[in-house]
């Protein structure tokens, strides 16, 4: 089944963690970083995980997932790809550190991090196959 926008922000809006963000004219919810809002039948979906009040558009395979199997697939993909970026800028840290300062608690704090998001990553690989 081919998902529309409005299938998707009805999904959105529905699903029982939702945040719903709206604001005046414009109807917004927020799941683990990915933002579906809508302003006079106008969709659009963002990813809000950057910070800040500017948000981007999600990276097309990640639409496309979400008009595929829907809005939980979409935002399992979003954290996925957000996490494989995390841990490849972990390890640059860890490099980084270990061929200058090489301080053991530094090093010993970039492992435990290293840890807890590659629990998380694959927690979401295995939730994207």
């Amino acid at each position: 089944m081919r998902y529309s926008m409005e299938d998707i922000f009805e999904q959105a809006k529905s699903f029982f963690n939702s945040v719903d963000v709206s604001y005046r004219e414009e109807e917004a919810y927020i799941y683990k970083g990915v933002r579906v809002s809508k302003i006079d039948d106008v969709y659009r979906v963002c990813n809000a995980s950057t910070g800040g009040d500017n948000y981007n558009d999600v990276s097309p395979d990640v639409l496309e997932r979400m008009k595929d199997q829907g809005f939980i697939p979409g935002v399992a993909l979003q954290g996925y790809n957000r996490y494989t970026k995390m841990i490849n800028q972990l390890k640059e840290e860890y490099r980084n550190e270990a061929n200058t300062r090489n301080n053991s608690k530094t090093l010993k704090s970039l492992k435990n991090r290293r840890k807890e998001l590659l629990n998380r990553y694959s927690y979401l690989k295995q939730m994207i196959q």
